[in-house]
């Protein structure tokens, strides 16, 4: 299958989907937050072994589950979308998860949960669509964690296939309480006021193959919130032209790049740079130029003459940090050799035919 966003020719675009690489992504004025109000209390004190459901007056019954993991997907509220973690439409990484707990807690992690659609067979869901890493929130509160998650909303007219990803939340130990808040009284469904997830047992993970056995759950919002950033190219951040070298690694309206090229530093007549994937659905394979001017099949119209600095070939994973080398040219030696910092730009070109990525980027060379 190939996304919309995959199959056109983009400027920096693209997120992971299957492999996960956990890495800390500093924040920026373009970020957003999607899921839970934390003004709510994390009042749930059952843990996986129980499966929570409504009588058929509105309030909460249990029946016992048979297994001690699970996987809560945040729903929503008829009529109300505010608590939601469906991804925006476009691509993106989420960058930060927050869960925020009672006073007992156990190793947890975000898991990915794609629906897809299509117009033979409709909506299927739910897949596994990648996790974080495995962590334990802290007691009473709100636990910040960094994560690299990839998330993708689209629609291939082409095939007529819709991709819908969601963030949600597994609970991966016996005896821990969900994260999350029960507003209590009678639980009407179809109120915007009263919350609702989805439940499975055991959790959702690599291995699960697609999942139908979702309980719906009325009147039970998941406390998790995540912060993404858009993928330059797609969605919101479509039309965005370049992006900057530093910090965050994020253009003017707040978006990140297809491969993301950290600063690089020579190590005899080569230079070593990371460089993180960004991309969906096939690895960041190809060859970058570290150059005077940026791609002109992206930004250059003028197509002025460009000086090569170092070039060669990148073999990233989807979702994955690697440090490349790349052999210096003469002229890169040369300067390097006159100036303690060379600022360039990383042109990249990766994939083929529809699939095609070109990626240009600003960052530095340091000797």
């Amino acid at each position: 299958m190939r996304s919309l966003a995959a199959r056109a020719r983009i400027i920096g675009c693209g997120i992971a989907v299957a492999a996960v690489a956990m890495l800390s992504s500093a924040e920026h004025a373009g970020a957003q937050t999607i899921g839970a109000n934390f003004n709510r209390p994390a009042n749930v004190q059952y843990g996986c072994e129980l499966v929570p459901s409504l009588t058929f007056n509105g309030f909460r019954q249990f029946f016992p589950s048979g297994v001690t993991t699970c996987t809560y997907l945040p729903s929503i509220a008829f009529g109300n979308f505010s608590e939601s973690t469906a991804a925006p439409f476009g691509l993106s990484v989420v960058t930060r998860i927050q869960v925020k707990t009672g006073p007992r807690v156990g190793p947890m992690r975000a898991t990915i949960i794609r629906q897809l659609g299509s117009t033979s067979v409709g909506l299927t869901c739910c897949h596994f669509a990648g996790q974080s890493q495995v962590f334990t929130p802290g007691r009473n509160g709100v636990t910040s964690v960094p994560v690299r998650l990839p998330l993708e909303s689209s629609i291939d007219p082409v095939n007529g296939i819709s991709t819908q990803d969601y963030v949600g939340l597994t609970v991966l130990a016996p005896n821990v309480p969900i994260p999350a808040h029960e507003p209590g009284g009678v639980v009407t469904e179809l109120s915007p006021n009263n919350p609702n997830a989805g439940g499975f047992f055991p959790h959702i993970g690599p291995a699960s193959g697609p999942r139908v056995d979702q309980n719906g759950i009325g009147g039970l919002q998941i406390l998790i919130r995540a912060t993404l950033t858009r993928i330059c190219g797609t969605g919101a951040a479509a039309g965005t032209a370049e992006v900057p070298s530093g910090g965050a690694r994020a253009s003017a309206n707040g978006c990140s790049p297809a491969l993301d090229a950290g600063i690089g530093n020579r190590s005899g007549s080569s230079v070593r740079i990371p460089f993180t994937c960004n991309i969906s659905l096939l690895p960041c394979n190809g060859r970058v130029q570290l150059q005077s001017r940026s791609n002109p099949k992206a930004f250059d119209a003028a197509k002025k003459k460009r000086t090569t600095y170092a070039s060669g070939k990148v073999n990233v994973g989807t979702g994955m940090k690697k440090t490349v080398k790349l052999k210096l040219t003469k002229q890169g030696k040369k300067l390097l050799r006159r100036k303690k910092k060379l600022k360039v730009w990383a042109n990249i070109t990766f994939g083929k035919g529809a699939q095609k990525v070109i990626s240009t980027q600003k960052t530095k060379v340091k000797r």
